[in-house]
């Protein structure tokens, strides 16, 4: 099997705690070009949560590279020495103030493997409560929103601009535990 692509030259263009970007040129056959790869990316998780009266518990999230606002279910980055399912449980209760009752774990794989290393853990929650207030890191803008699960799922089909990774964790959750979309 083609081992990919040989890597010529690397060159970090920025030193982002979140997302360093490196240039790397590559050579495939006589080709030579330049790709934008997200070095050091961390992994990360994704929570489709309900709290206990079956409600989607979402995160309407303004994405700067698109300039816009998108309906997601909770997300962040696995902190330094930090498990996945901590993770999840800190990032549930950072981003909207809820604990989680039970969590399962449903899927992973790449986070966007044509740019990054970083991977991702999907999780469900179910019999979520709210404890606290959220504590948003300054480049955090979101509001938390409680929705129907059907109809979350319907909008976001329907809708030629959603958040296709947002997409694919609702879709996942769904297939997994379809009585939670009823």
């Amino acid at each position: 099997m083609d081992k990919g692509f040989k890597i010529i030259n690397q060159k970090q263009l920025l030193n982002n705690p979140y997302m360093p970007v490196w240039v790397e040129t590559c050579k495939s056959g006589n080709k030579t070009f330049d790709y934008f790869v997200l070095k050091g990316i961390r992994n990360s998780v994704s929570i489709v949560a309900f709290d206990r009266m079956g409600k989607l518990i979402l995160v309407n999230v303004y994405r700067h590279g698109a300039r816009k606002w998108f309906i997601e279910p909770i997300a962040g980055l696995v902190e330094k020495n930090e498990d996945y399912t901590k993770a999840a449980k800190r990032e549930m209760k950072e981003e909207t103030g809820y604990s989680c009752g039970k969590l399962i774990k449903i899927g992973e794989g790449y986070s966007d493997p044509s740019r990054s290393i970083g991977k991702s853990m999907i999780y469900i929650a179910t019999n979520c409560v709210k404890i606290s207030n959220q504590n948003l890191d300054d480049s955090e803008k979101l509001e938390v929103k409680l929705m129907e699960p059907k109809k979350v799922l319907e909008k976001l089909i329907k809708d030629k601009n959603a958040n296709r990774w947002a997409l694919h964790a609702f879709l996942l959750a769904n297939k997994i535990k379809p009585e939670l979309f009823l």
